[in-house]
């Protein structure tokens, strides 16, 4: 193989020379975008305590750069929106029929609802219970019985939240045995 000659330098005039020294050097684009990134980050500033509070100034794309694209919904909305049941499904009670109660017992039963649109709200609209029992906004029937009194029927409503709310009552058979 032959060896390389090695040239020699470049003769440059002293005009250009001095014309390169004296010229600002051009910047290339990675630099300019590191320079560019520096200046525009912004942070927002604590403020004290009781001082108005300012919500953080939201943050804009860099010039010649498009913003990242919201997207429409996330996966969990529309796995959601499967099992979120229909708006025009009917409201109905689940619950049909409530389990005997023990004198001395503690029990907490549920009366559950669906349709309609959830949160439900239930409430007793006709009949009494026997003390020491509650009936709460959940639909949840708790508490200890303490006398074998008459066995009795309670009325309960369900409301669920959609404007104008949808209602249904429906005749529950509270029985009542002996220790």
């Amino acid at each position: 193989m032959a060896a390389r000659k090695k040239s020699a330098p470049k003769k440059v005039s002293k005009k250009k020379a001095a014309k390169r020294k004296a010229a600002p050097k051009k910047k290339s684009a990675a630099k300019k975008r590191a320079t560019f990134k520096k200046k525009a980050v912004r942070r927002p500033v604590a403020k004290k305590k009781g001082a108005a509070r300012r919500p953080a100034a939201k943050k804009k794309a860099p010039a010649g750069r498009k913003a990242p694209a919201k997207k429409a919904a996330g996966l969990l909305d529309r796995i959601a929106a499967v099992f979120r049941p229909a708006a025009n499904a009917p409201l109905t009670f689940i619950t049909e029929s409530l389990p005997q109660f023990t004198v001395g017992r503690a029990k907490k039963v549920s009366i559950e609802a669906s349709g309609g649109q959830p949160p439900y709200a239930f409430a007793l609209v006709q009949g009494t219970l026997p003390p020491n029992l509650q009936l709460n906004a959940k639909g949840t029937l708790f508490g200890t019985v303490q006398s074998a009194d008459d066995d009795t029927t309670i009325f309960v409503e369900v409301r669920d939240s959609a404007r104008p709310p949808a209602q249904l009552t429906q005749a529950f058979d509270l029985q009542i045995e002996p220790a």
